[in-house]
C-alpha cells in the first residue's frame, strides 16, 4: 500500500469536516438574510453570519489544499488541519442555531 492510499481518506475526512458545516452555514444564513430583507427586519447579523461563513468556507478550502501537499510529503496531523477542523465546528453550530431558531419562530402561535 502506498502513501497515496492512505492520504486520500484523509482529505476526504478534511473535507467532510472542514468544508462541508461552513457551506451548510453560508446557505442557511443567505436564506435568512433574504428572508429577514424581505421582510423589512435588520439584516445585520445575517449578514455577518453570512460573510464569516464564506470567509471560513474560503480559508478552509485554502487549508485543505495546503494539508494535500503537507499529507504528501509528512503524513500526520498538523496545526492547519486542527484549524480548520475548529473552523467548521465552528460553523457547524452556527448552522444548528440558525435551523433551530427559524423552527421556533414558525411554532409560534400569534393570538
Amino acid at each position: 500500500m502506498g502513501l497515496g492510499q492512505t492520504i486520500l481518506p484523509s482529505l476526504v475526512i478534511l473535507a467532510a469536516f472542514g468544508c462541508v458545516p461552513p457551506l451548510l452555514s453560508l446557505l442557511v444564513c443567505r436564506s435568512r438574510y433574504r428572508y429577514a430583507r424581505a421582510k423589512g427586519r435588520p439584516v445585520g447579523w445575517a449578514l455577518g453570519a453570512m460573510w464569516f461563513s464564506a470567509a471560513a468556507f474560503i480559508l478552509n478550502l485554502v487549508l485543505l489544499s495546503v494539508s494535500a501537499i503537507l499529507l504528501s510529503s509528512d503524513p500526520g496531523w498538523t496545526r492547519l488541519q486542527a484549524a480548520m477542523l475548529l473552523l467548521g465546528w465552528v460553523c457547524f453550530w452556527l448552522w444548528v442555531l440558525l435551523i433551530l431558531t427559524r423552527r421556533a419562530k414558525r411554532r409560534r402561535v400569534q393570538y
